[in-house]
């Protein structure tokens, strides 16, 4: 169910002024095909749901709440959806409910110490992951090369190969050819 609602909310976010939308009792999607007048087959549900299955997500973060407020501006900015509007009294009154709903869960979570602690620890670990892997890049190709060898008798045997041009290496070249 929630896969719907993240599809819808795709949708949406997609929308511009002139984009025609097809309400399809969950689904909403994005028409195509100009030349065919659809039915919306109610509408209210559909927002209803979409909307109300994210806010209840366990995921819903920063990223969430700001993509469900994109959405609702491309919606009102939606010259089809204001016509919508005008013409159904029920879809303006979901539409305000999912509003209030989207700007009190804006405003909580913008406002709880945790959530704002959560976000820079999230963000400071997502830098210090990044940094950590282009660290590793470089530690490990400055690295000599193990070899280790399956031989039975000695379980101790290493040989080494050194990726870079020192001395060490030149000398065990030098000392294999004597």
């Amino acid at each position: 169910m929630e896969q719907l609602a993240i599809d819808n909310i795709n949708n949406l976010i997609n929308v511009n002024e002139d984009t025609d939308l097809i309400f399809n009792n969950k689904s909403i999607t994005i028409n195509t095909d100009n030349s065919t007048a659809y039915v919306n087959v109610n509408p209210s549900f559909s927002l209803y749901f979409t909307f109300h299955q994210l806010f209840n997500s366990p995921g819903l973060n920063k990223n969430y709440i700001r993509i469900l407020n994109y959405s609702i501006d491309n919606l009102f900015n939606n010259k089809n959806f204001i016509k919508l509007i005008e013409e159904d009294l029920e879809i303006e009154e979901i539409m305000d409910d999912i509003s209030i709903k989207l700007d009190l869960i804006t405003e909580k979570y913008n406002n709880k110490i945790c959530n704002k602690f959560y976000d820079n620890i999230s963000d400071i670990m997502h830098t210090f992951n990044e940094q950590w892997e282009d660290l590793m890049k470089i530690v490990v190709k400055s690295l000599p090369h193990m070899y280790y060898s399956d031989d039975n008798d000695n379980d101790d045997d290493i040989s080494c190969e050194s990726s870079g041009d020192d001395e060490s290496s030149s000398d065990e070249d030098s000392s294999k050819e004597d």
